[in-house]
C-alpha cells in the first residue's frame, strides 16, 4: 500500500522543482520583511509574529525556515554580508597588474562599494551593534579586506617600489578612513568633510602615497 502524501509533498501536478522555488520564494519573502522591520523597529521591539503577518505566513511557517528570531536576525546579516564578498577579494588576478597608485585607488573604490552596496546591511550591523559582541562574521569580512590590501603593499616594498613600513597598520588607516567617511556620508548623513567621494579618496590615496614613496637622496 502506498505511503499517504507528506505536508512537504508537492501537490498532484505541481512538480517538486516548482515547490521547492515556490519555498525559497517564500524564504525570501520572510527574510526581506524581517530586514525592514528590524530596521525600522529595532531587534528587540521586531516580533515573529509581526515579521510573518508582513511576509504573508503563518507563524508555524516561518518557524519552519527559522526557528528562532535571532536565527532569523542572522540570516539578515548573513545574506547582506554574502552580497558583499565579491568586493572584498583584493586578491583578483588582475589587481597583480596594477601599479601602487592603481592598488590604492581600487581598494578605496572597492570599500566604497561594499558599503553602497548594502547601507541597510551596515545600519543594522551598528544599531544591533550588541548582539553582534564576539560574532566573528563582519570582523572576518574586514579582516580579509585587511590582509589582501596589506598583502599587495607590502610586493610594492619588497619590490623597493615602496619605503619600508608596517603595511598592516597602513592598511587598517587607510581602509578604516574611507569606510569611515562612507559610513558618516551614506548611513548616518554627516554634513562635514569633502561631500566629494572622488575628491576625498583622491587625498587619502595622496596621503597613502607620501608614506609610501621611497626616501629621495
Amino acid at each position: 500500500m502506498p505511503e499517504p502524501p507528506s505536508a512537504q509533498d508537492s501537490p498532484p501536478g505541481v512538480p517538486s522543482s516548482g515547490r521547492t522555488a515556490a519555498g525559497a520564494a517564500t524564504r525570501q519573502q520572510v527574510l526581506d520583511s524581517a530586514r525592514r522591520l528590524f530596521l525600522e523597529h529595532g531587534y528587540h521591539a521586531t516580533t515573529t509574529r509581526a515579521i510573518a503577518r508582513s511576509a504573508h505566513v503563518s507563524d508555524a511557517l516561518l518557524y519552519r525556515y527559522f526557528p528562532s528570531k535571532r536565527d532569523l536576525f542572522d540570516a539578515v546579516i548573513d545574506e547582506g554580508l554574502a552580497h558583499l564578498e565579491p568586493y572584498v577579494r583584493f586578491g583578483a588576478p588582475a589587481l597583480a597588474n596594477l601599479r601602487l597608485r592603481e592598488t590604492l585607488e581600487a581598494a578605496a573604490y572597492t570599500t566604497v562599494e561594499i558599503i553602497r552596496r548594502d547601507v541597510e546591511v551596515f545600519q543594522l550591523i551598528i544599531a544591533e551593534s550588541r548582539l553582534l559582541l564576539g560574532d566573528r562574521r563582519v570582523s572576518d569580512l574586514l579582516d580579509d579586506l585587511h590582509r589582501s590590501l596589506s598583502g599587495r603593499l607590502q610586493d610594492f616594498v619588497d619590490a623597493g617600489e615602496a619605503h619600508r613600513c608596517d603595511t598592516s597598520v597602513l592598511a587598517w588607516q587607510f581602509v578604516g578612513g574611507i569606510a569611515m567617511h562612507e559610513l558618516k556620508h551614506v548611513i548616518m548623513g554627516d554634513e562635514s568633510g569633502p561631500d566629494d567621494t572622488d575628491h576625498f579618496v583622491s587625498e587619502v590615496v595622496d596621503a597613502a602615497l607620501r608614506s609610501l614613496s621611497p626616501a629621495r637622496s
